[in-house]
């Protein structure tokens, strides 16, 4: 069994999501052929934009990892930014946590700026529908 996903944008899928999913899957050079004969599918839709909290920090507690920022699947940011941040709290429980939203809104910025330059950097599909909305973001 495969687990097999379609990055784009609803406005771009159409209103029969297993008929898209199917002509993308085909139109794959390499991803078709693992995938084997797909003709009953189940297809789910899940926005993966990034998004954050504005508040991360309160008394008595704190968010870490996608409860504080859900990077999108393209960066392939989410689980070591988890993984640093979750070492990074435990270790400011003991100094404070007056530094946490300053250190996350870095992280976010980071992650905006560098999305921001490979966005720009991506022409090899200009009239795509997907890409032309991330470039015109990225601007």
């Amino acid at each position: 069994r495969r687990v097999v996903a379609l990055v784009t944008d609803a406005d771009v899928v159409g209103s029969d999501r297993a008929v898209t999913w199917l002509a993308s899957l085909a139109g794959t050079m390499h991803i078709g052929d693992l995938a084997g004969s797909c003709t009953d599918v189940e297809v789910s839709a899940y926005p993966a934009d990034t998004a954050y909290r504005k508040e991360i920090v309160g008394d008595g507690w704190l968010a870490v990892g996608d409860a504080a920022i859900c990077f999108d699947p393209l960066s392939s940011q989410g689980l070591i930014t988890g993984i640093v941040m979750g070492a990074r709290a435990a270790a400011m429980l003991d100094t404070g946590l007056a530094q946490w939203a300053v250190d996350y809104r870095a992280v976010l910025d980071e992650h905006i700026a560098v999305r921001r330059e490979f966005m720009q950097a991506e022409t090899r599909w200009p009239d795509a529908p997907f890409w032309r909305t991330r470039t015109l973001q990225a601007r």
